[in-house]
């Protein structure tokens, strides 16, 4: 009878564990699901355009052309974050700057489920006294997704 008791134990005890081990995949399937970003940008199709100087309001305005792909099947609504840490100080003044829509200058964008779409965007900053970019290169964009509620993007 002492071997049948050890028995039920352990056949209990892998029970659990089976138990415990589904949960864990099934946990881990959602996490992996829900990290995949559907809104990306589109690197090859996408470049910094030019900047200017304003020396009247002491800005810099760099334009850029981006191409963004959203793979879900609903609107996503986003922000763009640039970041500029080699022209901090020389160029402007903060290293990430909130990027425009050149047409509307809402911070705030939209794209439809399945759809890719090209945008004009500038990202303004504040002037610091040299008139050279770094770097010619796209800079390093962030997509920020918002709640569709939203009307402008202030971080």
């Amino acid at each position: 009878m002492v071997k049948v008791r050890n028995i039920g134990k352990w056949w209990f005890l892998m029970k659990k564990v089976f138990i415990i081990l589904l949960q864990m995949a099934f946990i881990l399937c959602i996490m992996c699901s829900c990290s995949k970003e559907k809104v990306s940008i589109i690197n090859d199709a996408s470049f910094l355009d030019d900047f200017y100087i304003d020396d009247e309001t002491g800005t810099v305005t760099i334009h850029c052309c981006i191409t963004i792909k959203n793979i879900g099947n609903e609107v996503s609504n986003f922000a763009l974050l640039g970041y500029f840490p080699k022209d901090v100080g020389i160029l402007i003044e903060e290293p990430v700057i909130l990027a425009k829509d050149n047409e509307t200058e809402s911070t705030l964008f939209s794209i439809k489920g399945n759809e890719t779409k090209q945008y004009s965007i500038c990202f303004i900053g504040k002037h610091m006294g040299t008139f050279q970019l770094s770097s010619r290169l796209l800079p390093d964009i962030t997509i920020i997704t918002v709640n569709s509620n939203m009307k402008e993007f202030v971080p």
